[in-house]
């Protein structure tokens, strides 16, 4: 098992190294670490408007949400195995070559993502916290590891259980929502929070429990055996356009992958979920912020995963050998992604529906960051947004160029409509970096693995 470990490591850096330079994928952890001291330092200053606790809480929860990101291998694995890695596959799904049962090599897959993610990204932001809060950081450490593990168990639980019985998956998601529905108090009360905030051996026997059960429950039904049943279906692409071809192409992969759109739909309610109830915290410390406007930003951002989730299965270089420029095949993607986003604007409405505020500025302000976002972001990663965050060079200039947008948006909602203003500013840079998009990848080479 010790050098299936090993092995599994070397393939996880080499995926991620070979897409650019390995400098670039290196900083990222330093990255981190100095976006950790920066916000460590500034700490003090927010404590005085904020709460420590609800500070507290908020970054477990985020650290939870990173967890559920990468336990999610279970819902979409087979999809990665026979459209991402047709040709090459991964050492994961060789349980029928190698001398090891599912079991073993499943487990030894999760904890090759916790270490690989711990190096990466839990480890450089807890020794930035170290570096300026000393031993708080330390204890960081642990505690924000048992919040990324314990949102990883939950998901890799509950993405099995959705990969064997879509029945079971349907039984166990509706009794979670009644119970948070009954006793909502449950979010305040993160396990790993409450250890940082009061350490106990009690509250980390409890962590470490929310931790092992669900994984272990996971490990004993693992999902790898992806013995193909044929799947037939008539040719639904009509004689038209082949840049309108190219976007029906997009509905027909989401219609006959397994769960196209409920993935889309979960990754996007999830954070939602969790992004309201931290808003309707937040407003209370700073009422002048408005409830829909700051959701309308988050909404616009989260979106924007839309795009993702279409390029995800994609391998690009395949589009080289069509006869129309990769330019097409982004407008495709995007025209895709903002026919999808109907989604969000319904979100939008039941949002408006519960929530009094300026109903029409927010759609607007929603509006605007959204497609400012999903412009900026095409125009940075192409066709491959899922790998390219990863290059500290775009990741950088993302922020640079989608942060402010977002911060102006938010300090405006403070003054009633004024910021209605301006998300037509929003809406027009979006289009220029569009039209600016179209051009750059059309002379770019296109990653891809």
């Amino acid at each position: 098992m010790r050098e299936l470990y090993a092995a599994m490591m070397r393939e996880e850096w080499r995926i991620h190294s070979s897409l650019f330079p390995g400098s670039l994928f290196v900083l990222f952890p330093v990255m981190i670490f100095i976006f950790s001291v920066a916000g460590a330092l500034l700490l003090p200053y927010v404590l005085a408007v904020i709460p420590a606790a609800w500070v507290i809480l908020v970054a477990h929860y985020a650290f939870a949400f990173f967890g559920l990101n990468v336990g999610v291998f279970g819902l979409h694995g087979r999809e990665i195995m026979n459209r991402r890695f047709g040709a090459a596959s991964l050492i994961a799904y060789a349980s029928r070559t190698l001398p090891v049962s599912d079991k073993g090599i499943f487990a030894t897959f999760i904890a090759k993502d916790v270490t690989y993610y711990f190096l990466l990204f839990i480890l450089p932001a807890a020794l930035g916290l170290t570096v300026v809060a000393g031993w708080l950081g330390v204890l960081a450490m642990l505690t924000l590891t048992l919040a990324f593990l314990m949102g990883l168990s939950f998901m890799f639980f509950i993405s099995t259980v959705h990969a064997r019985s879509k029945a079971l998956f349907i039984v166990i998601a509706a009794a979670i929502l009644i119970v948070l529905a009954a006793r909502p108090g449950m979010m305040v009360s993160f396990l790993p929070a409450r250890v940082f905030a009061a350490p106990s051996v009690l509250l980390l026997a409890k962590s470490l429990a929310w931790i092992v059960v669900p994984s272990g429950i996971a490990l004993l039904i693992p999902a790898l055996e992806y013995t193909a049943t044929a799947r037939h279906y008539q040719n639904s692409l009509r004689d038209e356009p082949l840049a309108r071809q190219l976007v029906r192409r997009d509905f027909i992969d989401l219609w006959r992958s397994k769960g196209g759109v409920a993935r889309i739909l979960f990754s996007l309610l999830v954070p939602l979920a969790l992004i309201w109830m931290f808003i309707d915290w937040f407003v209370v410390f700073v009422p002048l912020i408005s409830f829909m406007a700051m959701f309308a930003i988050f909404l616009g951002l989260f979106s924007t995963s839309i795009f993702t989730w279409i390029t995800m299965y994609d391998t690009p270089s395949d589009y080289l050998f069509l006869p129309v420029p990769i330019s097409e095949v982004v407008k495709a993607k995007m025209k895709t992604t903002l026919l999808i986003n109907i989604i969000s604007v319904a979100i939008f409405i039941l949002a408006a529906i519960f929530r009094d505020g300026a109903f029409f500025p927010a759609l607007l302000s929603f509006a605007g960051v959204f497609l400012f976002v999903l412009a900026a972001t095409v125009y940075l990663t192409g066709l491959t947004p899922n790998v390219m965050f990863f290059n500290v060079k775009v990741f950088l200039a993302y922020l640079a160029v989608v942060v402010p947008a977002c911060i102006v948006v938010l300090v405006l909602s403070v003054f009633p409509y004024t910021y209605l203003f301006y998300a037509p500013v929003l809406i027009a840079g979006a289009y220029i970096l569009y039209r600016k998009t179209l051009k750059r990848w059309d002379t770019r080479d296109i990653l891809s693995f």
